[in-house]
């Protein structure tokens, strides 16, 4: 483990975090609040949002954008992408 606060930082499902976050190669976190960040379905946010290259989120407030069948609202409103 490697944190300031009970984080983990591993190649497979550890935590790299200041609060709890997580940092992976694989379904992993990294946030500095309870958000995460991965290559396969993780999250990368400052408040919860999500980011990521395979039906994944990323936004501000709570929005989505997503390469596959995502969304990307600027406020939690929702755009149908083809």
């Amino acid at each position: 483990m490697a944190s300031a606060n009970g984080g983990m930082a591993s190649a497979n499902g550890g935590m790299a975090s200041a609060n709890g976050g997580m940092a992976s190669a694989n379904g992993g976190m990294a946030s500095a609040n309870g958000g995460m960040t991965s290559a396969n379905g993780g999250m990368t946010s400052a408040n919860g949002g999500m980011t990521s290259a395979n039906g994944g989120m990323a936004s501000a407030n709570g929005g989505m954008a997503s390469t596959n069948g995502g969304t990307s609202p600027a406020n939690g409103e929702t755009e149908n992408q083809p």
